[in-house]
């Protein structure tokens, strides 16, 4: 499983925060994928990203790259959507607990997550400090339903 983040938690920016994640059995499919859009296709647009931005990419990318997702047998997307304007007025509040708001945003697309298999989720390496990492995987784990899978969770740049 590939957990990522879209805009910001931050009270200007973006409209939204969105957290999104893909299950994927056969990682290998998802590198050739990319590695293909890297070498052929694409390989002007993505000389020099080291990371996909979807925000960023051509629509021909865009429209390519779920194509080809589509293609790959055995996956699954999950995906929260958190409006900001209706939760984040309160400035000395966010400033606190950011933290916690973004591991409860992660929290609600756990939920909708039920393990068939013992996975391994990769997780973009947004939280710097490690005791936020392990407070972000205890609630994720707890909230998952792993029918009793075991799991795995790493934190790395998704640019790795």
């Amino acid at each position: 499983m590939f957990l990522d983040e879209s805009g910001d938690l931050g009270l200007k920016g973006s409209k939204y925060f969105v957290v999104a994640a893909l299950t994927v059995e056969n990682q290998n499919k998802l590198d050739r994928i990319i590695k293909n859009m890297r070498r052929n296709k694409f390989k002007k647009e993505l000389k020099k990203s080291q990371e996909i931005k979807f925000q960023s990419s051509s629509d021909a990318l865009k429209i390519h790259m779920i194509k080809k997702l589509n293609e790959v047998p055995n996956t699954n997307n999950y995906c929260v959507v958190f409006k900001k304007k209706d939760y984040l007025y309160d400035y000395r509040y966010y400033k606190k607990n950011k933290h916690q708001i973004y591991d409860c945003i992660a929290g609600n697309l756990a939920d909708q997550i039920t393990l068939k298999e013992d996975m391994v989720i990769r997780i973009d390496k947004s939280k710097r400090k490690q005791f936020l990492r392990e407070q972000f995987d205890s609630h994720f784990e707890k909230k998952l339903n792993t029918n009793n899978r075991r799991i795995e969770i790493s934190h790395s740049e998704s640019n790795a």
